[in-house]
């Protein structure tokens, strides 16, 4: 960034930002650093301070850095939350179903499921197990279907296949909505907590096969959930998840600061605690 850019002027408040993104934003983002100040940005590419600032906005909004103020711009770790909110806005423009969401599950977690029982290690199987736990022990059924993602999502974490992992996340918010959305009877509850707790069993072995079957199992079940005809009111759908998170945090944030919470490491502190 010492040298002025070769890029043809002037400079759109698009092309500042497209530029910014693309260029400046990777040079910093994995040593930790902050981005140069509005005065070098505006110095280095011949634009007005006013309009860096606006641009810099753009991208905090955006969710591509954080402005802290005194200290600089930070690039803002890579998530799968942008992610979630497009593949779940595209659901609800496309109409998109509780069985489309299985079967982009099954192709995503059924793989996945055999690499995990090769590479998961006991304190992932610790972690798995509490999801299980909490969903058993809770009576609201926002958390019920959070550990519920967790689970899953725990599960495709242990394959270590970033890529399968950044897939799997981005389809969380849509399969918790639909989750929180129907009413789970008694004895398929109990028919799930069985099959997920026959996948912990296999993942503990490292029985690839067997730790397959039972979760294509667990989504045959969990689909007959969702799918279920009795839906529950908006209005007690709202208010749950008003009583779950503040005003301030979207339902992906919900679910990614869930799916945290059971990380080995959090799991730890908590056995440790209890």
């Amino acid at each position: 960034m010492d040298q002025p850019t070769d890029r043809p002027r002037p400079w759109t408040r698009n092309s500042l930002a497209d530029h910014i993104e693309s260029e400046v934003v990777p040079q910093v983002v994995r040593s930790g650093r902050a981005l140069p100040s509005e005065r070098s940005l505006s110095e280095t590419l011949g634009v007005s301070r006013s309009l860096v600032r606006e641009v810099l906005r753009g991208l905090e909004q955006r969710g591509l850095v954080d402005i802290l103020p005194g200290k600089g711009v930070y690039p803002r770790p890579p998530s799968t939350d942008e992610a979630a909110r497009i593949i779940r806005r595209t659901c609800i423009a496309d109409g998109v179903g509780v069985n489309d969401l299985i079967e982009s599950r099954i192709a995503l977690e059924g793989r996945a499921a055999s690499f995990a029982a090769q590479r998961c290690t006991p304190d992932e199987v610790t972690a798995l197990a509490l999801t299980l736990d909490d969903r058993e022990s809770s009576q609201d059924f926002v958390t019920q279907a959070a550990a519920t993602v967790a689970f899953h999502a725990l599960v495709v974490r242990c394959a270590r296949n970033p890529v399968l992992i950044a897939l799997h996340a981005s389809l969380g918010a849509s399969t918790f909505e639909s989750m929180i959305r129907a009413q789970l009877p008694t004895d398929l509850s109990a028919q799930i907590s069985h099959e997920a707790c026959d996948v912990v069993a296999a993942l503990a072995t490292r029985d690839e096969q067997r730790t397959a079957e039972a979760l294509l199992r667990l989504l045959e079940l969990e689909r007959t959930w969702m799918n279920g005809p009795a839906s529950r009111p908006e209005s007690l759908v709202a208010d749950a998840l008003h009583r779950a998170m503040d005003a301030s945090t979207s339902v992906e944030d919900f679910v990614t600061t869930t799916m945290i919470r059971y990380s080995p490491s959090q799991v730890s502190r908590r056995v440790a605690h209890a």
